[in-house]
Parts: C-alpha cells; structure tokens; sequence
C-alpha cells in the first residue's frame, strides 16, 4: 500500500501547511470521504468500499503525522522568533543601516530594565509603611517566555528543525 500523495496535498495535509484544528482536520476528511464514496454507494458496494478504505490507510497516516508536524513547525517558528527578540534585562543597541551616503536608523536603542523595583507598602489604613525592593517583574516574565521558547525548542523533533531550516535557507 502507498501513500496518496495528490490527496494529501489537495486537502492541505502536506508538511509546512498551516495547522488546523482536529475539527478541520475531520471535517476535511468526511468531506473526502462522502466526495469518494458517499453513503448510499458504500451500501450498493460494501466490498468495493473496504477495499478503497483499506487502501486510503497509509495516506491517512500520513496525514494525521502531518497534522502532528505543522503544529509542531508552528510552535518551533514561534518559540524561534520568541528568543529571536532582546531581553529586557539586557536591552538592544541601536540598529542601522549604513549606506554610501546616510546611515539610517531602523530601530532606536533600547535600554535595559533595571533588575530591581521598589514597591510602596501600605498598612491596612491606606498608610504608607515603607518601600520594599523586588526583583522587576517584567523581566521575571520576559525571562518565563524565554525558558518555555527554549523548552519548545529542546523538545521540537529533528525532521521539524531540519524542515524549518530548509524552508529559511
């Protein structure tokens, strides 16, 4: 048995397809399914259809693998492009471009969020008690993106990157 190309990539189950929901995916199906053999000629044809069906299955692996591999490209392009941006603790230099005759400036420097906060607080009364000094929850945030980008990433299957870097090069 071989896999159905033609079909795969007439229904957008092809590898490097935007994901759909399981929903789609089933509903694209079905709609396949009663377009190939609707109802009624699975009932003149029962014998007729199991084989047909019998055959589809290798083409229906493929597409549910592809299905399990798009979202993983999503989620590796955006876990990518999330550790892509600066940290915030760090901040980014100015970026230019120079050319012959100007340089232009692309994106203004940003400076780096200071590590600590301080924070007022307050007795029961409204009344202010003191300041108290926190780690900047900004870049405890930005740093909690950063670990799960970075999770994705460790966890993302080799043909997933390898496919990613193909699609970029």
């Amino acid at each position: 048995m071989t896999i159905n190309q033609s079909v795969i990539d007439e229904l957008g189950f092809a590898k490097g397809q935007p994901p759909m929901t399981g929903g789609q995916f089933r509903k694209r199906v079905e709609a396949f399914l009663r377009r190939e053999w609707h109802p009624l000629m699975r009932e003149i044809d029962p014998a007729g259809f199991e084989t047909w069906r019998a055959s589809m299955l290798p083409t229906v692996a493929e597409a549910e693998a592809n299905f399990a591999f798009n979202w993983q490209l999503q989620a590796y392009r955006e876990a990518t492009a999330r550790l892509a941006r600066y940290r915030l603790a760090e901040g980014r230099a100015e970026i230019v471009e120079e050319h012959e005759d100007e340089t232009i400036i692309l994106a203004p420097a940003v400076p780096p969020l200071p590590a600590e906060i301080e924070v007022t607080t307050y007795d029961e009364t409204g009344a202010a008690t003191g300041v108290e000094t926190l780690p900047n929850p900004a870049i405890l945030a930005d740093d909690a993106e950063r670990a799960a980008a970075q999770a994705v990433i460790d966890a993302t299957p080799q043909a997933v990157v390898d496919f990613a870097a193909g699609l970029e090069g």
